[in-house]
């Protein structure tokens, strides 16, 4: 075993940046499917959906959406800083608290959706937004992967700081 560090060099278990956003992307996404699955199901439930709810589901997918890319954001600064070695172990995907985001936002809409302590119409609204939000906040790990890889192919590094500075400097 190498000096600080739980396992060896080559171990199977650890992962570089890139598949970590990956990961992280995938995960945000999954989570962001089911739970908009349920919302969904949740409607197919309602006589009658009209335009109310779908509207209410927008706003409060606005709402939702802001502390969810807030998480990716910091989550990507995490997983591209400098100080951070650059292969982790792959339950280091996720920071502890992202990984009670994700748990509480599944678990608390299949509580909502399967409870029958709040009316079908309110799951249906509050789990398709929260699950739009989820999969949005997994979509832009994708995009951090993809603006990562420009910045590697124009020969610039990342700064923490986040402005990007090139090579040449």
């Amino acid at each position: 075993m190498s000096q600080g560090r739980a396992f060896p060099a080559g171990s199977r278990f650890l992962l570089g940046r890139q598949a970590l956003l990956i990961l992280d992307g995938c995960l945000w996404m999954l989570a962001g499917a089911a739970v908009v699955w349920l919302g969904l199901r949740a409607y197919g439930t309602l006589p009658r959906v009209g335009w109310v709810r779908p509207l209410l589901t927008f706003l409060l997918f606005q709402g939702l959406d802001g502390p969810f890319l807030a998480v990716t954001w910091k989550e990507t600064r995490r997983i591209r800083g400098s100080a951070q070695p650059a292969r982790r172990p792959i339950w280091q995907a996720l920071a502890g608290k992202s990984w009670l985001v994700l748990a509480g936002s599944v678990g608390g809409s299949l509580w909502l959706w399967r409870s029958g302590w709040v009316p079908a119409e309110a799951a249906a609204v509050i789990c398709t937004a929260l699950g739009g939000a989820l999969a949005l906040a997994g979509v832009l790990f994708w995009v951090a992967l993809v603006r990562a890889r420009r910045r590697a192919a124009r020969g610039e590094e990342h700064v923490p700081d986040g402005s990007p500075r090139s090579e040449t400097e």
